[in-house]
């Protein structure tokens, strides 16, 4: 995997002190290269969502920094944002207009965008030429979720973020996403951070692991480090034997 891009998080810390719901992100490090699928696992409200907005730029850190090869990843966004994807829970399409002019319009965007690689994906994910044409807001979550896939896969990007994506599909579309992710890493080193609570959908594929718990890194390293050091087999014994724990 020498000479693929790397993405670094180094020392994020922040701090939500002064609002209704005090939560803090404290000292978080890790670094993922392409070709390789990190799960960030950890109960709700621990800190996955809001670490991920950190790493795209949602958020702006008290302190720490994100590396894009090397370099600040914020110098400049265009071309960061140009390789990495992400799904949130911020909507980025427009909610009063057709997929089909969602389309139209982001692919614009992005240098890499595919409309073959967009008309497949779209097929694979069971939106037809019907579903094209009525406006985003009257989807359903889950053709939302497979629509924003669609799109961010005729991309091409060098990592994608997905924050719970499979939270909203049905089997047999998850069992397709995994084994869809899992070929991009593998033909196309794509580097992959999927933030999940579902952990038997991505058991199999994950090579890296994070578990955090009240905004802190309690766990991480690769899978096979992670699980000879706390004498498991199994990510839902890890994550509630020591999610939640100090070493």
């Amino acid at each position: 995997m020498g000479g693929l891009s790397m993405l670094q998080v180094n020392h994020l810390c922040f701090s939500t002190r002064g609002r209704k719901r005090a939560f803090a992100i404290k000292d978080i490090s890790f670094s993922l290269e392409q070709g390789y699928i990190m799960s960030l696992l950890g109960k709700n409200g621990s800190g996955k969502t809001t670490l991920l907005n950190i790493i795209y730029g949602l958020i702006t850190p008290d302190s720490g920094e994100v590396l894009w090869q090397h370099e600040n990843a914020f110098d400049n966004r265009y071309a960061f944002h140009n390789d990495i994807a992400y799904i949130g829970e911020k909507n980025w399409c427009f909610e009063y207009k057709s997929l089909n002019e969602n389309v139209a319009f982001l692919s614009l965007l992005y240098e890499n965008f595919d409309y073959e690689l967009f008309d497949y994906y779209m097929s694979v994910f069971g939106l037809t030429d019907t579903d094209r044409e009525q406006n985003y807001s009257e989807l359903s979550t889950g053709q939302k979720l497979q629509f924003q896939l669609a799109f961010l896969l005729a991309r091409s990007p060098k990592f994608m973020l997905l924050d719970e994506p499979m939270a909203n599909l049905d089997p047999v579309i998850k069992t397709e996403l995994t084994d869809i992710l899992h070929k991009q890493v593998t033909e196309k080193n794509m580097g992959i951070i999927i933030s999940t609570h579902l952990i038997d959908d991505i058991s199999d594929i994950t090579d890296y692991i994070g578990i955090i718990d009240d905004g802190e890194m309690k766990i991480w390293g690769d899978r096979e480090t992670v699980f000879d050091k706390y004498n498991s087999k199994d990510l839902k014994e890890l994550l509630l034997d020591t999610g939640g724990k100090k070493e």
